[in-house]
Formats: structure tokens, sequence, C-alpha cells
């Protein structure tokens, strides 16, 4: 059922995607643009403990990478946008008792992240008054990994646990300008099927760095109770001169995964929250 929902909700938008282009091609602005951004990608992984099997939380983290890229069209009353952000190894967290008996991280232990996010969406506003208002149907895709980087026989191995979320978002997206200059946007949306897939994450390399090596395995998660995200953001935009804008905004996600113990023993829940801010410039065409 998920499957179906799926492939239905990514071809409705494909056809909605061509429908906004097709209606008017002689009338279409495309912008790009690139932002510096801040703040923290976080996942919980929650494991049955003792007889009774009461959950145990396990806490980790990764730093959002500092680069996001964005585009968008605009076509009449259509709105097409895609955001992605990835980044190599940066800062993260994670929790001690996952990996170590002791809870015990040594001093030539080095905390790593690693994020991976991207989305887009397709939009039909309608004019009331001044503002815009109008539903959306998207996809998202985000990976978060956190490890742990540690000495090894000639060099440094590091290993990570991590987690991939997939799938539609249905949601409604709002402009407001504000004077000649000012743009404000707002959106909400929710992720009700997603695909969940565990990721490990290894790589190792020499003292001097010449070898490295890197390897991620992938396994889905199956027969889930709940899958649930919700996300909304806010962004605004100062337009300097007619071709180019500077922005700036933030975006909140918070993802509930709920497993039947029947099914997966080994796990109950996972939950996800996102915090990011960012400021940058972008360019229409």
């Amino acid at each position: 059922m998920k499957k179906r929902l799926f492939v239905l909700c990514v071809l409705l938008m494909s056809a909605i995607v061509f429908a906004g282009t097709a209606a008017a091609a002689s009338d279409w602005t495309l912008n790009a643009g690139a932002s510096y951004q801040t703040g923290s990608y976080k996942f919980s992984i929650i494991r049955p403990e003792g007889n009774e099997g009461e959950g145990v939380s396990y806490d980790f983290s990764a730093a959002a990478p500092p680069l996001r890229l964005s585009i968008g069209v605009i076509n009449g009353p259509w709105m097409l946008k895609a955001y992605a952000t990835a980044w190599g190894y940066g800062e993260g967290e994670v929790d001690p008792d996952w990996w170590m008996w002791d809870g015990y991280i040594g001093e030539e232990d080095t905390e790593y992240g690693l994020v991976s996010d991207f989305g887009a969406d397709a939009s039909y506003l309608f004019s009331v008054g001044a503002i815009q208002v109008g539903p959306s149907i998207g996809l998202r895709n985000a990976t978060v990994i956190s490890g742990l980087l540690s000495p090894s026989d000639g060099g440094m191995f590091g290993e990570g646990e991590g987690i991939q979320t997939l799938g539609p978002r249905l949601g409604a997206e709002a402009m407001v300008p504000v004077g000649n200059r000012i743009l404000v946007n707002a959106s909400l949306g929710i992720s009700p099927f997603l695909v969940v897939i565990s990721v490990g994450d290894e790589h190792g390399c020499d003292f001097d760095g010449t070898d490295h090596w890197h390897s991620h395995y992938r396994q889905r998660i199956p027969d889930l109770l709940k899958t649930l995200s919700f996300d909304a953001g806010v962004a605004a935009s100062f337009r300097v001169i007619p071709a180019v804008e500077i922005t700036g905004g933030c975006h909140y996600t918070n993802t509930q995964i709920d497993n039947d113990p029947e099914v997966g023993w080994t796990l109950l829940g996972i939950t996800t929250s996102t915090t990011v801010f960012y400021v940058g410039a972008k360019a229409s065409f």
C-alpha cells in the first residue's frame, strides 16, 4: 500500500511539474541561490532493555552542512522549487553507550557527523488580495550519520550509525509581500508515508591520509507501525537589484517512527529532529 501511494505521489508531482511548465512556457522565471547555514540534525534510536522491554534512547547528532543550494521556477501561479545540502565529514556527537560498554570515549577518539538532505516541491498559488497561498506536493530524502573515528593499526578507523528517511510530502505554501522589496514565504508540510533505512558508515585511512577507503551499508526497516514527519519553515528575501536578492530563513523538521516490538524486537522506535538557519543570496534569470 505504501509503495503504491509513494508511486502515485511521485507520478502526481511529475504531472504537476509537466503541466505547470507547459502551461505558460513563454512566461517563466528561473532563480538559483546559495546560502550559508548552521544548525543540527539529531536522531534517537529507542531499543528495548530488560525483561519488561522498556525503551532506552540512544541519542546522536550531526552538524548541518555549511552550504545550502536552491533552485526554483515560477511560471504564472505555478512554483517549483528544490534544495540540496551535503558535505564531507563534519562535527557530530554519538551516544557512548551505543558502542562503549563502559560509556567512555577515549581522548584519541573523534566524533563526526555526515548529512545529506534533498527536497523538491511543486505548488499552485492562488491570489487572495496581496497574499499568495496554495497547496504543494513534493519529495524529501534525508540521511544523517553520526560516528566515532579511532586510531587503529597503521591509521584511523571510523564507524558510524545513521538513519535515512525518504517519502512524499504534502503541504501548503504562502507568500506575503512587505513593501516593494521584501517578500516573506512560509511553508508547512507532512510526510505520512516514509521509507526508513538503517545506514551504517565505515571508513579508514593511513596516518598520512594517502590510502583512504569508505563504504556504506543500508537496510530498510520493514513493517513499521507509524511513520510521520512534520516540517515548518519561514524565509524572507530582500531585493537589492531586480535580479539579485538577499535571502534568509529557518526550517524545522520532526519525525516520529514507531516499530512493532513483535516484529522487530531490537527496535522500538526512532525520532529525528532538524533545526537549521541560513542566509545567502539568489539570482533570477
